[in-house]
This record gives C-alpha cells, structure tokens and sequence, in this order.
C-alpha cells in the first residue's frame, strides 16, 4: 500500500527552498554592492584635464604667512578639497628644499603657515581635488619670513566679478551688458574688464575695457552657434573669478 505524503513532502522541501531563496538573495545584494564598493575603494588618480587652482597670496604675519589661493575659475563649485605644500630656500647652498605638505582639509581659499624660521625665503604651491581626481600642483608662489618685508596685501587681492551680465541678441553680433560689483571687505576695485566667451570650437576674449564699462558687443560669431559667455574684472594685479 503506498501513501502519497504531500504534506511530508512539502515539509522536507521548504527548509531546501528557503535555503535557495536566501543564497540568491545574499547574492543578488551583493552584486549590487559591488559599484558602490568599487567606487569607494577607488584610487586617487591624477587629472591633467582639471583646470588648475592658483596661490593668490602670501601675506607675511609675524610667525609665518597668511596663504590665500584662487578656485579654478570655471568650475570652482566643483572642487571637494584642497592639498598645499611649502618648502624652504637654504641660503648655505642656495637649493630650495623638498615640498612639505601643509595640513589642511576643506573648500576654504584660506589658511596659516606657521612655525617658520626668521629671515628665510619659502614657496607654496595648491591643488584641487573632485572627488577622487586631483589636478596638476599650481606655480609656486615666494614669500619672505623676514619681518622686515612687507608686500602689498590690499593691491594683490582680486575684485568681485561683475553681477548678472545679460546677453542681447543683435545683427550679426551679441551685446553684453554687466553691473559694477561693488567693493566687499575682501577685495578692491576693478581697473577694468575683459568679456570671454566659448563654444565648441574654443575659447576667445575681448580686449581689456574701462573700469567705467557696462557693455561689449561680440561679432565675428558663426549662425547656429551655442556660445558661452562671462565678464571677468581686472584688479591692480589679480583677475576676479568669472560673472555667474
């Protein structure tokens, strides 16, 4: 006599299945872990693409300096850190030293170098970072920690960009128009202003304008063009960072 067991039967396959269905689940997470990992495991890996960020200052204190720098330019809400480095001038033997690296973490353009001996020559230099891209190191920039040098601070800061610049189209040309900043409590008065503009073909500039100019008119451009356009102003030596 045989007896069909469905229930037994069901009994002993559950326990088989539900092991199945949680191995295919593990799996199956894991898998999508995989990316994830991947990328945060991923090594930091040197960009020449980035543009890079430069040091705008080092203004001496009575320790050391005060060590400003620029974002890049065109992409500068992009960055995520940035890395600084310093070195020494030995006179003895008249070598620069090798590069130390300055501690510093954030998207600030500002920090202190301390510690530093009297009367010696140093250089600092700046990169940026997005995400796990770094750029090349900027050109160094000299200072002197002699307290009897003095460089001026207030002229070598950069003034605001211009606000809003708005774009009229015309025959054959594209009239800019800005308006003056203002002076904050960071930076000076522009000495002038240079229209930039670029589309898939390159980049182009206008020629240096007043300190007084609200308006440039772009001709030469070719029909059907998309065109990027932004008003940088000029400092005593510095330029600001581009018009939003």
């Amino acid at each position: 006599m045989s007896v069909f067991m469905k229930h037994s039967k069901k009994t002993l396959l559950e326990p088989c299945l539900k092991r199945s269905l949680l191995v295919l689940a593990a799996l199956v997470a894991s898998l999508l872990m995989i990316p994830q990992q991947r990328i945060a495991a991923q090594d930091p890996v040197l960009d020449t693409t980035l543009e890079l960020s430069s040091i705008n200052l080092m203004h001496r204190i009575s320790n050391g300096f005060q060590v400003y720098w620029y974002p890049p330019v065109f992409e500068p809400d992009n960055v995520t850190d940035y890395d600084l480095q310093y070195r020494e001038y030995n006179d003895a033997t008249s070598v620069w030293g090798t590069w130390s690296d300055l501690e510093y973490t954030g998207t600030g353009t500002y920090t202190l170098l301390t510690g530093l001996k009297a009367n010696t020559k140093y250089q600092t230099r700046v990169r940026n970072w997005v995400g796990n891209r770094y750029s090349r190191w900027s050109s160094s920039v000299e200072g002197d920690s002699n307290t009897a040098t003095t460089r001026n601070y207030q002229a070598e800061r950069r003034p605001d960009p211009p606000i809003l610049p708005t774009v009229t189209v015309g025959t054959g040309k594209l009239t800019v128009s800005w308006t003056h900043a203002g002076t904050s409590n960071n930076s000076v008065a522009p000495t002038s202003y240079q229209v930039h503009w670029r589309s898939s073909s390159g980049t182009s500039q206008g020629p240096r304008l007043s300190a007084t100019a609200t308006s440039y008119d772009i001709t030469g451009l070719e029909e059907g063009t998309t065109y990027e356009i932004w008003v940088r102003a000029r400092g005593p030596v510095n330029l600001s960072a581009a018009s939003p």
